[in-house]
């Protein structure tokens, strides 16, 4: 059994090469196999679509719907106070401390309804406006029961206004809202102009710690234009002071417009 398995495996082994031979000598060749193809390189990675819808572009019709018609509302708001507080003192109907009283009430409520709308039922610009009509006329109503009416001392007044300036920064930084922010300044700046503190000391203190407040707002939400309103706001008070102690206490104004200055 062994020998016969010898003897085909060797002639097996003699075919081969017999194979081998006529194959050499008749010039065919054995094609090799095909050599792979290069790699392709990767295509770039396309990166998926964002999830976010895309935010849609603002038209006409939405900026006078959304902002123009809020604050044209607000300041109509502003104006029917106005007139109606005006009516009601032409024919009598209430007294000084009445109005007055009517006139902080009125402007309360709408710098809460304001706050509750923003914060209820969204950001939105008439709530915005309704906030910033409030702040207006409580400026509005401390001047007159200061100026007007002598209801309220000049110190009073000012503590009073700087309250509401303090209230509109606070609501401007957290609402990031420019024209709170403007509001609240201006107002805050004009106080001891609204209730007539001339060239007190009281008055000099009130609009420097205002425009340090508009200095630290214009530094955290770079408000660039509310510095320049400030500056136009607080530099004719300034030198208003100035001039008027510069015979009395000329070491103190030195200091004083040292101070502005460096501001």
């Amino acid at each position: 059994m062994e020998s016969t398995v010898e003897q085909r495996l060797t002639f097996l082994e003699a075919r081969v090469k017999t194979l081998e031979r006529l194959l050499d000598a008749g010039g065919v060749s054995v094609p090799r196999p095909a050599p792979f193809p290069p790699a392709r390189a990767a295509a770039p990675s396309v990166a998926a679509p964002s999830l976010d819808p895309p935010k849609p572009r603002r038209d006409l019709e939405e900026v006078l719907g959304g902002r123009v018609l809020g604050w044209v509302g607000g300041v109509a708001v502003v104006i029917a106070a106005v007139f109606f507080v005006v009516m009601a003192v032409h024919n009598g109907w209430i007294g000084e401390t009445a109005r007055m009283a009517l006139a902080f009430a009125g402007s309360a409520v709408l710098v809460a309804l304001g706050v509750w709308l923003y914060e209820r039922r969204g950001q939105t610009q008439a709530a915005l406006a309704t906030v910033a009509a409030g702040l207006a006329a409580l400026y509005a109503s401390t001047a007159a029961a200061t100026l007007h009416y002598h209801l309220l001392s000049p110190v009073v007044g000012l503590v009073i206004a700087g309250a509401v300036g303090a209230l509109a920064l606070v609501t401007a930084v957290r609402w990031d809202s420019q024209e709170i922010a403007g509001i609240g300044i201006v107002g805050a700046l004009l106080a001891p102009v609204f209730v007539d503190c001339g060239t007190s000391t009281s008055s000099l203190v009130f609009m420097t710690i205002a425009l340090l407040a508009a200095i630290g707002v214009v530094v955290y939400r770079r408000w660039a234009w509310l510095a320049v309103i400030a500056y136009v706001v607080s530099v004719p008070q300034a030198a208003y002071w100035l001039y008027g102690e510069h015979d009395h206490r000329l070491a103190l104004t030195l200091v004083v417009a040292t101070a502005f200055w460096l501001l």
